[in-house]
This record gives structure tokens, C-alpha cells and sequence, in this order.
């Protein structure tokens, strides 16, 4: 618990929105690893792929990023039961 307090009181910046440039791809992977193990330890996979997602934004990464969430959602529809999981924050999408 107290981990868990000194982690949340940490400033940690956030990741550049991703547009797929092949020389932003270290620092973004690199920034939203670290904002992830900082600060979103405790949260489920499924949200924190779907926070990663919400920092892909134009670009070729955007045509990517839709074809994933359109992949996911068919994967994902089958494993809604975790009650701590929705449709909406697997994808990305009105969290």
C-alpha cells in the first residue's frame, strides 16, 4: 500500500501522442512503459493497452489503430466477464 501512495504522488510525464513517425517510436514505447509502471501498475491489461491506444493519433498509426480495435473487439467480446472490464475501456473508446 504505501508502494502504491509513493507511486501516485510521483510526477511522471506522458507520452507525445503517436502518429506513427519511426523516430518517435523508442521515446513513445519507452514514455508509456514508464507512465504505466509508475502509475498504472494495479489497473487491468485490458485498460492499460487501452490507454496506450488513446496516445495513437493520426498517421499510419491511426489506420493501425483501427484495424487493432477492430481486432480486439471480436477477441475481447468473448472474455467480458471480468466485472472490473467494459466493451468501451478494452477499446479504447468513451472510458
Amino acid at each position: 500500500m504505501l508502494l502504491q501512495q509513493q507511486r501516485s504522488r510521483v510526477e511522471i510525464a506522458r507520452p507525445q501522442v503517436f502518429s506513427g513517425k519511426i523516430e518517435e517510436v523508442s521515446a513513445f514505447v519507452n514514455m508509456a512503459c514508464l507512465y504505466i509502471r509508475m502509475k498504472m501498475i494495479e489497473e487491468v491489461v485490458a485498460t492499460q493497452v487501452a490507454w496506450v491506444l488513446s496516445y495513437i493519433q493520426g498517421g499510419i498509426a491511426e489506420a493501425w489503430k483501427d484495424s487493432l480495435l477492430d481486432e480486439l473487439a471480436k477477441v475481447l467480446s468473448l472474455s467480458l466477464d471480468d466485472s472490473r472490464t467494459t466493451r468501451c475501456e478494452c477499446l479504447g473508446r468513451t472510458q
